[in-house]
């Protein structure tokens, strides 16, 4: 039986080309390192979050013209894809992630019916899905996972004490 304050890592297999593993640790201990909080890059990831789903509510109301029946589904799937990521963002749940990947076919669905901002959305559906796929901040947030180096037998840089997300 584990102690409450005990922490236990599990080392995932190395990656034969770079050398590096993933090292899964507990929930709390990813939420309450620096990296397991939301950052300048994910603000801005939210932030694209949000103006998709208001475009798409403003088509879906009327407001943008769409030229077709896909045009109206496909608004309708990237505004209930996106709300459900605004709540993976809010909650970090690992399912956001794929909520992401999603919303970037969609997106890609979106630029296939015409409209230039559906490239615009497409592009950058792509560079957010990319940046919550690799890297470090996002794996530790959501998966609660970092990287670790050959060479490191450690925690990295991980904090000595940890403490729940919120708390100081």
């Amino acid at each position: 039986m584990t102690e409450k304050n005990e922490i236990t890592f599990e080392r995932g297999d190395l990656d034969p080309s770079t050398g590096a593993q993933w090292v899964y640790v507990p929930r709390h201990v990813a939420h309450g390192h620096r990296l397991g909080r939301v950052g300048g890059l994910m603000w801005g990831a939210i932030l694209y979050y949000l103006s998709v789903a208001l475009f798409s509510l403003a088509a879906l109301l009327g407001y943008y013209p769409i030229e077709n029946v896909f045009g109206v589904l496909i608004h309708g799937v990237l505004l209930i894809l996106t709300v459900l990521i605004l709540l993976g963002f809010a909650i970090r749940g690992q399912a956001t992630i794929m909520f992401a990947a999603v919303h970037f076919a969609a997106s890609v669905a979106l630029a296939l019916t015409g409209p230039f901002t559906g490239v615009v959305a497409g592009g950058m559906s792509f560079l957010v899905m990319f940046y919550l796929l690799d890297s470090d901040r996002a794996n530790l947030t959501f998966r609660h996972r970092y990287r670790s180096w050959p060479g490191e037998n450690s925690a990295g840089r991980a904090p000595a004490q940890t403490h729940n997300a919120g708390e100081s």
